[in-house]
Parts: C-alpha cells; structure tokens; sequence
C-alpha cells in the first residue's frame, strides 16, 4: 500500500510538474552508485541512447547531466 501511494504521488509531481520534478533528482539521489544505478534503470526502460527517439534522447541527456553521470563508451 505504501509503495503504491508513493508511485501515486511521484507521478502526479512528474506530470504536473515536470520541471520541479527533474530539479528534485540530484538531491533523492546523492550517492554516485544510485546516480549510475538509476541511469541502467532508465536505459533498461527506453532502451540504448543510439536507439532512442530525439525527444527521448533529449531527456536522457538531460538528467543524465542533472545527476552528473558519465555517457558510459562501449
């Protein structure tokens, strides 16, 4: 129930506030390895960067930035 409730909540902030909510990312995620962590999520999610749309990417791009995260080469 808890979970469910802040899955509610977070979505709500991300669709009504989309910007609120990327400014919000470097301060939930302080430590380096949750950073990298949560960047293989969102990879996992939308896929290889150089599969992405353009406006996916974008996005990408920019909270990759936000939290500081090296593009990682293969």
């Amino acid at each position: 129930a808890a979970r469910t409730r802040i899955i509610h909540q977070q979505t709500l902030i991300a669709e009504f506030e989309p910007e609120k909510a990327l400014a919000t990312l470097p301060a939930m995620l302080r430590d380096p390895q949750e950073r990298e962590r949560a960047m293989q999520d969102l990879e996992y999610v939308t896929g290889a960067p150089a599969e992405m749309s353009g406006k996916t990417r974008v996005m990408y791009d920019r909270i990759r930035q936000l939290l500081k995260v090296e593009m990682e080469t293969a």
